[in-house]
């Protein structure tokens, strides 16, 4: 309430100067304000977090660590100080010799795909798939950045690269499979692919790879069914879940079913008893 979020500013600007805590005790107050931020709106949060980016770049001159930086970056965005945030940022990317650059390539990626710059996105992009092509993130950003700028096809081609590389059978597949599913029904449902061809063959995609990884991974029916009903075939996705209930505890059943429902635009009476069921 009002009162007591008075009495924390309060206590807070109480605390003494940060100059003589270690990189620990500076990494772990900055953890906490970062924290309290959430639970603060206007004037307070803003102080709040400017306080815990002052400790973090006490701790990163002490230290030169990144990932102090890189905690900056964030929070100066959180700010909606973007200027700020991205000078962090390069700085961060100036040196491709620390073993977190891809890290930091992704996330000059996401923030200019965010702000539309597809032009400059580019070179990002280029970087992570000629030195990171086998990192799922990477791909995985470099796919929404394709899809965004309007090229659905060539995000479609580069998060089916990732699972062809694995061996079948293997618990490898497995998982790159699970994965790949997953970002194409992310990718299928963007606003600007959602509707088109495209989207129907990430769709046809993901439920492929959901359907053939249910045997040893049950709890994939769900995203099948999901997929499914939410490129409107509704009836395929509850025809899924029986053909392949002999795979399936109920409870695995319920939750496909709930997902179909709340994918979908409409679900039947039939279908509505079948979930309650």
């Amino acid at each position: 309430i009002a009162v007591d979020r008075a009495k924390a500013m309060h206590r807070l600007r109480e605390v003494v100067s940060t100059e003589t805590l270690s990189p620990e005790e500076l990494r772990a107050t900055a953890s906490v304000l970062t924290t309290l931020g959430r639970y603060l709106e206007g004037p307070d949060r803003r102080a709040v977090l400017n306080a815990a980016i002052t400790s973090l770049a006490s701790a990163h001159k002490a230290t030169a660590a990144p990932s102090y930086l890189f905690a900056m970056s964030q929070l100066h965005r959180a700010l909606g100080d973007r200027k700020k945030s991205r000078e962090c940022l390069q700085l961060l990317l100036n040196d491709a010799k620390d073993p977190s650059y891809p890290f930091y390539l992704r996330a000059a990626l996401d923030e200019l795909v965010e702000d539309g710059n597809f032009a400059a996105a580019a070179t990002f992009a280029g970087k992570l798939m000629a030195s990171h092509g086998g990192d799922f993130n990477a791909l995985a950003s470099v796919a929404r950045y394709e899809c965004k700028a309007g090229r659905p096809e060539r995000g479609l081609a580069v998060a089916e690269d990732y699972a062809r590389v694995a061996e079948s059978g293997s618990g490898d597949y497995l998982v790159r499979s699970a994965r790949v599913a997953e970002l194409l029904d992310e990718l299928s449902r963007l606003p600007n692919v959602r509707g088109t061809p495209v989207a129907r063959r990430m769709a046809d995609a993901a439920v492929e790879r959901y359907t053939a990884i249910v045997p040893n991974r049950p709890e994939a029916i769900v995203g099948a069914a999901g997929v499914l009903a939410a490129d409107g075939r509704t009836a395929d996705a509850f025809d899924r879940v029986e053909r392949l209930g002999r795979y399936l505890p109920i409870r695995l059943r319920a939750s496909a079913g709930l997902a179909s429902a709340r994918a979908s635009a409409a679900v039947s009476d039939r279908q509505a008893e079948q979930v309650r069921k």
